[in-house]
């Protein structure tokens, strides 16, 4: 049930992906395929075992997943989202606090603030939405590959139900690759100018 999976109080975080930020390849913007990390929990029935799964799969529980999070949060220069305090932060806030996770770092704080979390949606649309706003559109918009292939987030919680993590994954693992992107792109010609970053 969609209505029940975007509730932390009914879902659970199945898949979280990350990258360093700042890593370029060849003199290009964007991390390497596998320089981008998905945590994920394997549906019932599913296998446990690593070598069952891509390198870049780590299978985990969800509350080893909620911790990894918060230690790497509370380690980075910045955690950078797309819409990420609208949705991603307060579901994993949320899902921490039913399994006992401390949350180490607060991102969910002044949203003017540019770190400790930088939300690319909240810095490119202030106030109010210019037009479409979604990742996809801006990447297109920025001749960046779109992180949308087959899968969306709608899709999520039927595609775990069939027992599908490593689909879930690849598009987790997809948006952190165009966040990265829009990231660098934004960080090159936006932030460096601003005197708060």
């Amino acid at each position: 049930n969609l209505a029940c999976s975007l509730s932390p109080l009914l879902g659970k975080v199945v898949s979280l992906a990350f990258a360093d930020g700042d890593a370029r390849t060849d003199g290009e913007a964007g991390p390497e395929e596998s320089a981008v990390t998905v945590l994920a929990v394997p549906p019932p029935g599913r296998s446990q075992d690593p070598k069952d799964y891509p390198a870049w799969l780590r299978p985990v529980d969800e509350p080893a997943l909620l911790r990894a999070f918060w230690v790497l949060a509370s380690q980075a220069a910045v955690v950078v989202s797309y819409n990420g305090r609208n949705f991603d932060v307060p579901f994993l806030v949320n899902r921490s606090l039913l399994h006992g996770v401390p949350a180490r770092v607060d991102l969910l704080g002044n949203p003017y603030n540019l770190r400790p979390h930088l939300d690319l949606y909240r810095l490119l649309q202030p106030g109010r939405a210019l037009g479409p706003a979604g990742l996809d559109v801006l990447c297109w918009a920025l001749g960046l590959e779109s992180p949308k292939g087959t899968l969306d987030g709608s899709q999520v919680a039927p595609t775990y139900a069939r027992g599908d993590i490593e689909a879930i994954a690849a598009y987790n693992r997809g948006d952190v690759r165009a966040t990265v992107g829009v990231y660098q792109r934004v960080r090159d010609t936006i932030l460096r100018y601003r005197q708060d970053w």
